[in-house]
């Protein structure tokens, strides 16, 4: 293994690399004295970028707000999300159609909940799914053809969880993996074979924590998977949830960020670290950022050049000497590890910024997204730059899943819609379509507040019968939830509004 050690190279490329990199524009969305930042991105097919970000509320929770940007870093639409959050890290997706997906966990009274929702071109919500599971707290996704991933699962006696869905969200299935008490679920991606690889931490079977990475078939079945010891057995080696990632390569290796610790005489340290993997799993190369005044250092998302070298994006999160963080780096390295520059940007709006989206461009240009903070007077807002590093290759363009057809859940689910009630809002009845397939046990509608996620109404549904008629009227005004359930499986999900 290599180990390339950045205090000796960082000053004799520090003049180089000013000269080469610009920052375009920059923008300062939502600024306000709490937790408030990006943390989700994805290019549309017109080249515009979505982002996803959170500002906490009270009692600890947190709101969610979408943004649909330009390239130049001008707003297009904000949204807010109406489902308040247990956690900051909203995933996201954009679709052929159009429209935008975001998955993340909502507030419920009793048991967290799985939400997913799409938006319109526009930033309107057109479909939302809840599906209530407790041990999935860490939501991401991936789009093979017209199908939806979602894969998390975080904390104790938490089990590492992945959970289909087709275009429309309806559930296709779900299925949780034993892993240990307090493993948690970082990342996934597709691997170049269509494979699923996803990245977390555990303490077992060496501890303490280090990166563990597991592979699924499409259908989750369950292929492989392995702890990495990177640096020392002794070490803290692991990722975290709101920076970290792991990025397929060409060569059907991956890329993870990730971060391990050192204790100095003053101070515990999180240095960022940089790791590739082949296809096995086995560690070809890491990087450790470390420096003479150490500070913690965080590595978040990568891209791969078509010279098979790779780009990487960081930032200082916390200073020991009080060193100015008004300001975010990208690492470039090449095949084999080796550190070939290093560009930093400096924000002319920001005192503090935190990179953790990384999007490339079609100009050759990159979009970072993450957290402005300005003190005086102590705020914190969603921060946006359009970056150029002159002279570099082009990153190598999204390759193409292959998705598996044929599939039992799909067969099932070709029979299965929820229409949209009307009248819609409504007073007292409401009238809901839905068609259901040939083979089944039991179906039934459930209605909920939309705030609590309580149950309110449960009804069962006959056979050859295609709509139904539920009374409303002794609901306040507001609007709710109601859910088709097949065979105990919540497969599809819409709103309904009563006004009196």
């Amino acid at each position: 293994m290599k180990k390339i050690i950045l205090s000796f190279l960082t000053f004799g490329l520090g003049f180089q690399a000013q000269a080469q990199q610009t920052i375009l524009q920059e923008r300062n969305y939502l600024p306000q004295p709490n937790y408030t930042q990006i943390g989700a991105s994805a290019v549309d097919k017109n080249g515009n970028i979505f982002y996803s970000g959170a500002t906490t509320v009270s009692g600890g929770n947190y709101s969610n707000r979408f943004l649909l940007v330009k390239p130049n870093a001008d707003t297009l639409w904000t949204k807010r999300n109406p489902v308040t959050l247990v956690l900051p890290n909203q995933s996201v997706l954009t679709l052929k159609s159009g429209q935008y997906v975001a998955g993340g966990n909502r507030l419920n009274q009793s048991t967290p909940a799985i939400t997913l929702q799409q938006l319109d071109q526009f930033g309107s919500f057109v479909r939302t799914n809840l599906f209530t599971k407790p041990t999935m707290v860490n939501i991401m996704l991936a789009l093979p053809n017209k199908s939806m991933y979602l894969g998390g699962g975080s904390g104790r006696f938490m089990e590492f969880s992945f959970m289909h869905t087709d275009s429309l969200g309806n559930l296709l299935w779900d299925k949780d993996y034993s892993w240990h008490i307090n493993d948690r679920f970082v990342d996934m991606k597709f691997a170049r074979n269509g494979d699923i690889v996803g990245a977390g931490n555990t303490p077992y079977p060496v501890g303490p924590y280090h990166i563990k990475l597991m592979r699924v078939n499409q259908q989750g079945d369950s292929l492989d998977a392995k702890q990495l010891i990177v640096t020392n057995p002794s070490r803290n080696e692991s990722m975290s949830p709101n920076f970290n990632s792991i990025t397929a390569l060409t060569d059907s290796g991956f890329l993870i960020t990730a971060a391990t610790d050192t204790t100095t005489a003053t101070a515990s340290v999180s240095m960022g670290m940089v790791v590739k993997v082949d296809s096995a799993f086995n560690v070809q190369w890491h990087y450790v950022h470390r420096t003479p005044a150490l500070e913690t250092y965080v590595f978040t998302k990568a891209r791969e050049l078509t010279d098979g070298s790779v780009l990487v994006l960081g930032f200082k999160q916390a200073p020991i000497s009080g060193a100015n963080l008004n300001g975010f780096q990208l690492y470039h390295f090449d095949q084999q590890g080796q550190l070939i520059n290093t560009y930093p940007f400096t924000s002319n709006i920001c005192s503090q910024v935190w990179g953790l989206t990384f999007d490339n461009l079609a100009d050759g240009s990159f979009m970072i997204g993450g957290r402005c903070g300005n003190n005086p007077p102590v705020s914190f807002g969603f921060y946006v730059a359009n970056v150029k590093v002159a002279g570099l290759p082009p990153v190598v363009p999204p390759f193409n899943v292959p998705a598996i057809t044929g599939m039992k859940e799909e067969t099932f689910l070709a029979g299965i819609t929820l229409g949209q009630s009307y009248p819609n809002p409504t007073t007292s009845e409401a009238i809901i379509p839905y068609s259901l397939p040939k083979n089944y046990n039991k179906a039934s509608i459930i209605v909920q507040e939309i705030a609590s996620g309580r149950e309110i109404r449960k009804y069962e549904l006959k056979r050859n019968s295609s709509s139904l008629t539920v009374d409303l009227s002794n609901l306040n005004s507001g609007l709710y939830l109601y859910s088709l359930v097949v065979d105990d499986r919540p497969l599809a999900t819409k709103k309904l509004a009563v006004m009196k």
